[in-house]
């Protein structure tokens, strides 16, 4: 459900789980308010609210359970962006953080995920085997 060229604004945390029953009552296309990051309706009647409320873009915008794509999927550009997410998420929960070869273990995430385009969780685990401190 990636749109090219679409506003990438991202508000708050991830939405809460699970969707508003509201929302799902309507059967609408439901997507992620800009500015508050909470669920809203991407066909709202209100022209400023449905102005407000983006598509999903990936499986961080899904509460819990729901289908979509990301690991064990079927591979794709989605799947990708999905993947370089990950990446991108990782690396601003950790920045300025004080993690023992930080620089190393970014650098090795960056050529698996980037480059040899793997999979961000397996990535991850080899750069923590490799780069973390001997006990």
């Amino acid at each position: 459900m990636l749109t090219a060229g679409m506003s990438v604004a991202l508000a708050g945390s991830k939405p809460p789980d699970p969707y508003p029953p509201k929302l799902v009552a309507r059967d609408t296309t439901i997507g992620i308010n800009k500015q508050t990051g909470e669920y809203c309706d991407t066909d709202d009647p209100d022209e400023q609210k449905r102005q407000q409320c983006r598509l999903p873009l990936d499986c961080e915008d899904y509460p819990a359970g729901h289908p979509c794509l990301g690991e064990d999927s079927y591979g794709g550009d989605d799947n990708r962006m999905f993947e370089l997410n990950q990446l991108k998420r990782w690396k601003e929960r950790t920045a300025g953080k004080d993690i023992n070869n930080y620089e190393k273990i970014v650098a090795y995430l960056d050529k698996c995920v980037k480059e040899k385009k793997g999979i961000f969780a397996e990535c991850n685990r080899e750069a923590s085997d490799k780069y973390s401190p001997s006990f």
